[in-house]
């Protein structure tokens, strides 16, 4: 591709851990030489109003404008004067680029480009990946998808137990309740009877915007990363989870262990992950869908979003292949050049998140493992910790390497239920 001088680039960020990624990568320290201008756009709930970083020309920290309907919490009129900002009132729209960086900044970037004629995905194009509703709606010609309807916040104020029964009746026994525009499973449930109201109450209280309810598929959970060069996909990646994210919340260790790319079943989730994105309309970049398989080897699309993974997604694919699935999406979405030479490099690993307990931490324990295993403590000995109830909530970070794929699957397996933290006997229940 060839290299385009002079452009200005906006990211525009909804994590700091986002942020702190991108400043890890090749791309912002190459980025005078590409001919490149970064501009960071994010909001003071995602870092403080003193925030600094080398990876950025021009770094905007705009006042949070929560919504219960896109958390991105970027202010569109306040996004659109940083543009004009930095480039000036009528500067060339097709030197401009502006990014989404995450799971909630695709509708404001988009609002960005759309009001002032920016090339780039429209508004409706990029809703295609953020509402999970609509998402499953629209791919389901093509892929096999769990059944779905919109949950009904009315219906459930009136008479929970009697909605929730008949949600029993029509999806199966449990089924799911997820909000339509969040990630790292917040706000999500399994419901097994109606004596789950009150959880449920719970849930909606907390999380403001529109819900879905949907089967639950019994199976394996799988994720895909594709990338794709102006609608063309050029490489794929699989991982399998080692249980739901749903068992983080019951205490189970949850990560995720790329997949040789011979694997007949990761073949299977890579082609359903790219028939979806080519549904939902995938221009450019990384696209990140998951899955489920069936005991009888059927595929069951879950949900995507046209973003790069959470966890430690992107070093595993570095360790078993070579290619930094973040720094690829960001050049092509750049518009800058890549290389991409994905290799099997004989070195398997795995991510996963330890979940917080409830109780005052007595103990961080280790298991013996066949591979070697690192671990990044987010908490400590002596701490009261309260049980995590999504993604985003965990008390460490293991990373498990070795070159025997078969142990190193074993490994993954025996981290699972490994009790890695106890709590002081006269703490539990008190978190």
């Amino acid at each position: 591709m060839s290299e385009q001088q002079n452009r200005v680039v906006f990211y525009f960020f909804d994590s700091a851990s986002s942020i702190r990624a991108f400043g890890r990568l090749d791309l912002p320290k190459e980025r005078q030489a590409l001919g490149l201008t970064t501009v960071c756009v994010t909001s003071d709930d995602v870092v403080g109003a003193d925030f600094v970083s080398d990876a950025f020309d021009h770094l905007f920290v705009l006042p949070a404008q929560p919504s219960p309907y896109d958390p991105g919490c970027i202010d569109v009129a306040a996004a659109l004067d940083c543009v004009t900002r930095v480039c000036g009132p009528d500067f060339d729209r097709d030197s401009v680029t502006v990014i989404s960086c995450g799971e909630y900044t695709p509708l404001a970037a988009a609002q960005v480009r759309e009001k002032l004629g920016i090339p780039g995905a429209s508004v409706s194009e990029v809703n295609g990946f953020r509402d999970k509703l609509a998402m499953k709606h629209a791919v389901a010609a093509t892929v096999t998808v769990p059944k779905n309807v919109p949950f009904d916040r009315d219906r459930f104020r009136r008479e929970p137990e009697a909605y929730l029964d008949w949600l029993l009746g029509d999806l199966g026994h449990p089924f799911i309740i997820k909000p339509t525009n969040m990630a790292s499973s917040s706000g999500v449930r399994k419901v097994h009877t109606s004596a789950n109201a009150a959880d449920v109450r719970a849930v909606l209280e907390a999380n403001q915007g529109a819900f879905e309810a949907e089967e639950f598929i019994s199976g394996e959970q799988y994720h895909c990363e594709t990338l794709y060069h102006e609608g063309r996909r050029i490489a794929s990646f699989v991982s399998r989870f080692n249980s739901s994210m749903l068992d983080m919340m019951s205490g189970r260790t949850v990560g995720s262990l790329p997949v040789p790319p011979a694997d007949p079943v990761g073949r299977a989730v890579g082609e359903c992950a790219h028939l979806a994105s080519v549904a939902l309309g995938v221009h450019s970049g990384v696209t990140h869908t998951e899955a489920m398989v069936r005991p009888d080897g059927g595929v069951v699309f879950i949900e995507t979003a046209n973003r790069a993974p959470g966890g430690d997604v992107v070093g595993r694919y570095v360790e078993a292949f070579g290619v930094d699935i973040l720094e690829i999406d960001q050049r092509i979405k750049s518009g800058v050049p890549y290389e991409l030479d994905p290799v099997e490099r004989g070195r398997y690993s795995f991510w996963a998140y330890v979940p917080k307990p409830d109780g005052v931490i007595a103990e961080l324990r280790l298991p013996e493992l066949s591979s070697s295993i690192d671990v990044n403590w987010f908490v400590a000995v002596g701490e009261q910790t309260t049980r995590s109830t999504s993604f985003e909530e965990p008390a460490g970070l293991l990373i498990v390497t070795g070159d025997d794929y078969a142990r190193v699957s074993a490994d993954f397996a025996a981290v699972l239920d490994f009790p890695f933290i106890t709590v002081r006997s006269d703490s539990q229940g008190h978190g």
